[in-house]
């Protein structure tokens, strides 16, 4: 699959502006342009582009569509955190580091134990963080690294266990 920034825009974007609006929904609560055809694992929607053909990200479509804007290097965010949402009014520019900060403010990652390959739970932090053994029997005790332990107990790892 070739990058958004390969892709040629055409001139006239009314036949691919009119398959493209085929293919979403309005969702009148949200306003969300709810993409309605192939989605991703990820939930994001799936284009083809015609010009050349090959599968683009549907969001990064609509940027190109309606705002004639390519991305290039960039995220195509969204405001409204709805990954199938292609509204161009609910798209941003940013650069990755904005998009994992604007995640993280709005609390879109797992975190403890919820994260899928978690070995602690939050149990266990408030434990280690007591525990005045070396890093190191307190890492055997848990099945964790010395290293784990270490940013637990310095506060650079479960930072939300009080």
């Amino acid at each position: 699959m070739a990058a958004v920034d390969d892709i040629y825009l055409p001139k006239d974007l009314k036949e691919v502006r009119s398959t493209f609006d085929g293919k979403w929904t309005l969702d009148a609560a949200s306003g969300c342009w709810v993409w309605q055809a192939c989605l991703n694992r990820a939930g994001y929607g799936r284009f083809n582009w015609p010009y050349p053909r090959q599968s683009v990200l549907a969001h990064r479509a609509a940027m190109l569509i309606y705002r004639r804007c390519d991305a290039k290097q960039f995220d195509v965010c969204h405001h409204c955190d709805n990954p199938s949402c292609v509204n161009p009014d609910h798209l941003f520019i940013g650069n990755r580091h904005m998009n994992m900060q604007d995640a993280i403010a709005k609390k879109r990652f797992a975190v403890g134990r919820k994260y899928p390959h978690a070995i602690l739970d939050e149990g266990a932090v408030r434990a280690i963080r007591t525990d005045n053994r070396t890093y190191k029997q307190i890492g055997a005790t848990y099945g964790v690294s010395w290293r784990t332990v270490r940013m637990v107990r310095q506060g650079r790892s479960w930072k939300h266990v009080t």
